[in-house]
């Protein structure tokens, strides 16, 4: 879907994020340097900021004219930062809708230029998204403007510069507050129409050596990476969730950071994403690339991950299905053991099993209330608990060498290997009943998001876009109305019941907190969810149940915890 009518940047955006704006004038400090490598122990970066802006609706602005996938960007490009690039939370600035208002925006690039709280040896990124306008001017040249939550502009008259320049942010604007910061180098980051404005030339260069990087840190820098050029517009794309451009920045942040200590220029960043934008847009969006007359580059160091605090309830789609549960945030807490995110799933009754299943029948299930992993056990963590243990880590698939992605979720682990995993962390593997009420709400969803398949909103082999070939990182797709994250497709999910074909319309069955609890003729476990390496629709149904023997390792299977209290 094209961003129309008119030029627009896309989006970020955070769900009913009211609380009032403040902007700090001092930050906590987490100095950027690699552990290892050519470059262990050279500091970068004293600290880092972020300012990140998302638009998603407007108060002046007709609803057609409002943006579809916000969320997605903004929460997504925040979690990025903190969680791999050394970003702090508490450095990190999010304005959303209605916090985006001309004079929030403003006022946060003027905190950026503060050096009370921004030194010399620190960086600056700003991510800007939302619509966005060019105007013809009556000497013949553009100006290009930024249009926040509260402008009044009149779209049918985009040649009329009075009311853009009352309500809006001229782009060159933002070069005169980050020219202006004390930090020695600044990135703007723009998914926008007509993006071009804001660059002067491109730069891509070949990857430096460790003498280049030392001279860079030494220079200024003040960059642009923009979703397309002069006469181009920025694309919204349902296959995606995301803008392109987004989809595909944050594809390759993620996949960088898989690499302990990695270090990259901004400009290498946008060599491969403008390939990879320019392909999966049909040509059709030329990002652009360019110093601001300057001669260094911003960096990129990934980090030891860090815990990404809660923001509140995310729509899984532009239209969700209608539901309770997301009216308020959902309660949300941290395992201090394996800094795993938890959400609080109610006690009460819900809609289990499918009229067309024979071995999950439809009937009504109750349950206490008790706490679900939001995403799956990843590597990371699972190295953790190896390290703590002294138990070897499992094989590595070959779509994870080494296990190198940290951030995808662990597989190869057997039902005991799992168990042993939730005793380690204090918790436990979810009932069956457990797992599917937090995978399709009290609704009785017949997928995470909805009662129709769509294949882009789970990780696996029937996908038509992206690569399938194994795991992705966690978190991206089959998010549930309560917030749970992969409860279609990525790795098979070991839950704590034996599994039985007639249990659940078994006298067992009915009370509170159902749990088979005894061996069946199978001699297995029951695992929910579904995996990377299926195809039919079917199996990735939130009803659907399979079974894997416990002592059994396979490279599909992974797990998530629970906890009852």
């Amino acid at each position: 879907m094209v961003r129309n009518p008119f030029n627009i940047l896309v989006t970020m955006f955070l769900l009913a994020l009211i609380a009032p704006v403040a902007f700090s004038q001092t930050a906590k400090t987490l100095s950027v340097q690699p552990r290892a490598g050519v470059y262990a122990g050279k500091q970068f970066y004293t600290n880092s900021h972020a300012l990140l802006v998302g638009i998603r609706q407007y108060q002046h602005l007709p609803k057609d004219k409002w943006l579809d996938y916000a969320d997605r960007d903004a929460i997504d490009m925040r979690d990025v930062l903190i969680k791999s690039y050394g970003f702090l939370s508490e450095n990190v600035t999010l304005l959303v809708d209605e916090q985006a208002t001309k004079a929030n925006i403003e006022a946060a690039m003027s905190a950026l230029s503060d050096d009370e709280r921004v030194k010399p040896d620190d960086r600056v990124l700003v991510f800007y998204s939302g619509h966005g306008q060019t105007v013809r001017l009556n000497n013949g040249g553009d100006m290009g403007f930024l249009i926040p939550y509260d402008a009044a502009v009149d779209l049918a008259h985009p040649e009329n510069a009075g009311p853009y320049l009352h309500s809006c942010l001229p782009m060159d604007h933002l070069w005169s507050y980050l020219d202006a910061s004390p930090a020695k180098h600044a990135l703007l980051l723009a998914d926008a129409c007509y993006g071009g404005l804001l660059a002067k030339g491109r730069s891509f260069g070949e990857r430096p050596g460790s003498a280049v990087v030392a001279g860079l840190l030494t220079k200024l820098a003040r960059q642009v990476f923009t979703a397309g050029g002069r006469g181009e517009e920025a694309f919204e794309d349902p296959k995606l969730g995301h803008g392109a451009f987004t989809f595909k920045l944050l594809e390759d942040l993620r996949a960088r950071a898989a690499t302990p200590d990695a270090v990259f220029t901004a400009s290498e960043l946008a060599a491969e994403v403008k390939t990879a934008v320019g392909n999966v847009t049909n040509a059709k969006q030329t990002p652009q690339f360019g110093s601001h007359d300057t001669e260094g580059e911003f960096l990129f160091v990934s980090t030891d991950p860090q815990v990404v605090p809660g923001v509140g309830p995310v729509r899984s789609t532009p239209q969700p299905v209608p539901s309770p549960l997301l009216q308020d945030p959902p309660k949300q807490r941290v395992n201090p053991k394996d800094g795993a995110a938890m959400v609080y799933i109610p006690a009460g009754d819900f809609l289990m099993g499918d009229g067309d299943q024979p071995v999950n029948p439809r009937h009504k299930a109750t349950l206490s209330g008790y706490w679900m992993y939001k995403n799956l056990v990843t590597v990371g963590m699972y190295k953790k608990f190896c390290a703590d243990t002294g138990r070897a880590m499992p094989k590595a698939p070959d779509f994870n060498v080494n296990w190198s992605k940290e951030d995808h979720p662990i597989v190869n682990v057997s039902w005991n290997d799992a168990t042993a995993y939730c005793q380690w962390a204090g918790v436990s593997l979810p009932t069956e009943a457990q797992w599917e009420k937090a995978a399709r709400g009290t609704e009785g969803l017949k997928f995470p998001w909805g009662n129709d398949y769509d294949p882009y909103k789970v990780w696996a082999s029937n996908r038509t876009f992206g690569e399938s070939g194994g795991t992705t990182a966690v978190g991206q797709y089959g998010v549930s109305p309560y917030g749970c994250t992969d409860m279609a497709g990525n790795a098979w999910q070991w839950c704590r019941d034996w599994y039985d074909d007639k249990f659940w319309s078994s006298p067992q069955a009915i009370g509170t907190d159902p749990e088979n609890r005894t061996m069946g003729q199978k001699k297995a476990r029951v695992v929910r969810g579904g995996a990377w390496r299926a195809f039919r629709p079917r199996v990735f149904r939130t009803t659907n149940r399979f079974w894997s023997v416990p002592s059994q390792a396979d490279y599909t299977d992974g797990l998530r915890c629970a906890s009852g209290t």
